[in-house]
């Protein structure tokens, strides 16, 4: 078995996660369940009790209502949003106007929309639903950071959440019990023979990376779970941790400007190192490091790779498929292929 001939004139190759290495299934269905819980419950947006239990048990059906089987999610994704904390923001904030998921969904499918501006359009409605100040409802608010720490809490699990964060897991009273769903990842691909890809680019002094819109803990736990994480250069990881950062630090949310996917901020990251400046990034004020590869499976990816000066290959185990298929030849990807696996030639 060997690596593809043309991955070797690569010096660094950088992997988005979700779509590429990890399903998204199990995200999407957390994401769901968080929206339930602040639509559903008093102690948030709502006005009863949901039944935890019942939640965990008919968490597919839970997901199917709340994304209108998953369209939400396309139609979110296809602008450009590339976090499931964004998600949860988004979905809640459109339901408030709208008044149930199918007329969030027809919204969403006739109003075009870019990510600064649907953010800010979120921020509005909530303001508008709660009388508080942009300030606490803009995304990266207190609002927000609300809703992450909810998300949080379905994926972590009560104990975990409390060891990790340092605070009581429903401190903020959402619904306690919870058991942790992070184990539920899966992979995309066969792990073995994952591992043999990751293995055979070390051995030639590929250097690989992760840029990816999960938060570091949520990066982390898959590569720990299936024993991946020696074949990645840890220098080499940005996560949303370290668009949030950047982002707050350089003081973007007060001009309406956001860092994430299809800003190309998060593959230039992984590219020159977790230790690069923010500021250079963001001016463009950086040469990359050799011949950078980018792997990713949305139009977001390919924008920010293209936009970051790299060259994309695009896998079709996204949400969208094979039908992406014609999108990336028309946007130039320089490769296309069914799966990550089909960079090893037997």
């Amino acid at each position: 078995m060997k690596l593809a001939e043309f991955v070797l004139q690569y010096d660094k190759i950088i992997f988005d996660m979700d779509g590429v290495i990890t399903s998204e299934q199990n995200y999407w269905t957390v994401s769901a369940l968080t929206v339930y819980e602040w639509l559903e419950s008093k102690r948030f947006l709502g006005s009863g009790e949901p039944d935890l239990a019942w939640m965990y048990d008919t968490a597919g059906e839970i997901r199917a209502k709340v994304f209108c089987n998953d369209r939400i999610i396309s139609l979110i994704k296809d602008i450009g949003v590339n976090s499931n904390w964004d998600l949860v923001y988004i979905t809640v904030a459109m339901w408030l106007c709208y008044g149930s998921y199918e007329a969030v969904c027809r919204h969403l499918e006739t109003t075009d929309y870019d990510v600064d501006g649907l953010y800010a359009r979120c921020a509005e409605l909530l303001t508008q639903h709660t009388g508080k100040d942009l300030e606490y409802t803009k995304r990266n608010g207190e609002l927000w950071q609300q809703m992450v720490n909810c998300f949080q809490e379905w994926y972590l699990g009560d104990e975990e959440y409390y060891t990790y964060y340092g605070k009581q897991a429903g401190e903020q009273l959402t619904l306690r019990g919870k058991k942790p769903m992070r184990f539920c990842e899966v992979p995309l691909v066969d792990i073995q023979r994952l591992k043999q890809l990751l293995y055979l680019c070390n051995q030639h002094g590929i250097t690989l990376g992760i840029a990816t819109g999960r938060p570091r803990l949520e990066q982390e736990t898959p590569l720990q779970i299936w024993e991946m994480e020696q074949y990645f250069d840890p220098k080499y990881i940005a996560t949303y941790d370290e668009v949030i950062m950047a982002e707050s630090a350089l003081h973007l949310p007060e001009q309406g400007r956001n860092l994430g996917k299809p800003n190309p901020y998060v593959f230039a990251k992984a590219a020159l190192g977790v230790k690069s400046s923010d500021a250079d990034i963001v001016a463009g004020n950086y040469t990359l490091p050799g011949k950078v590869l980018a792997v990713g499976d949305a139009g977001c990816d390919i924008l920010a790779a293209k936009d970051a000066g790299m060259d994309f290959l695009a896998v079709l185990t996204g949400v969208g498929g094979e039908k992406t298929r014609p999108y990336f030849e028309r946007m130039d990807a320089d490769y296309i292929l069914d799966c990550i696996t089909d960079l090893l030639e037997d």
